[in-house]
């Protein structure tokens, strides 16, 4: 039974890098910052483990995507470039609003900022 049901508390550090990493021993999830143009101090959650992402106003997974949108285009590449620059094995992200999506949908995006 996890440490976490059974009223343990977690350990948390924040390391170097300004990430939270918060584990009950069992499981890891990080809160990271992103830098992006939406909003100064945005966290996303990952778990490593699972390759799971977490996401909430920078990347709608399963919403098409307008090219005029150029603000949230900027969003999801600032996304993408945090996810790749940090090495993050990511194979779903959960939107806070909108679906589940690989990482693939959000480099189709943030590739769209190239264009």
């Amino acid at each position: 039974m996890s440490s976490l049901v059974c009223g343990h508390h977690p350990s948390q550090r924040w390391d170097t890098r300004g990430v939270k990493s918060i584990t009950d021993g069992e499981r890891t999830i990080e809160l990271r910052e992103i830098p992006n143009p939406h909003s100064t101090g945005m966290l996303v959650a990952y778990l490593p483990m699972e390759k799971v992402l977490f996401v909430s106003d920078l990347f709608t997974p399963g919403t098409p995507v307008d090219s005029s949108n150029t603000k949230g285009i900027e969003n999801a590449a600032a996304l993408y470039t945090a996810v790749t620059g940090a090495n993050l094995e990511v194979d779903r992200i959960v939107g806070g609003h909108g679906d589940v999506a690989p990482l693939r949908d959000l480099a189709k995006v943030a590739a769209i900022r190239g264009q």
